[in-house]
């Protein structure tokens, strides 16, 4: 049910906080249980966090499954800025685009 109401817009802004995001959901599971426990992460794959990785294999040496699901486009598409409904820039002036990175 949630799935299917997925949109590339739902998530406005372009910071990542994965880690946070990913210590969120496991503080969910009974920290004392080592099994049983699965995360479904969406994304576009794209890697910001250097520390995104180490978090999650941190969750998996502790029992949980991550299970990704990749949304977007590999030709790629700009990032609306909800207040100004414009394209998003970069500190260059360039309009930034966000791409499904299918290889990580």
């Amino acid at each position: 049910m949630y799935i299917s109401k997925i949109k590339s817009d739902a998530v406005p802004t372009q910071e990542r906080l994965l880690p946070d995001a990913l210590r969120m959901a496991n503080s969910a599971f009974n920290s004392k249980e080592h099994k049983y426990k699965a995360i479904v992460l969406i994304s576009d794959g794209e890697d910001h966090d250097p520390d995104a990785l180490h978090t999650a294999k941190q969750l998996a040496d502790d029992g949980v499954m991550i299970n990704t699901v990749g949304i977007g486009s590999a030709d790629g598409a700009s990032i609306i800025d909800p207040i100004t409904r414009e394209s998003k820039k970069d500190e260059n002036g360039q309009i930034v685009i966000s791409k499904l990175n299918e290889t990580d």
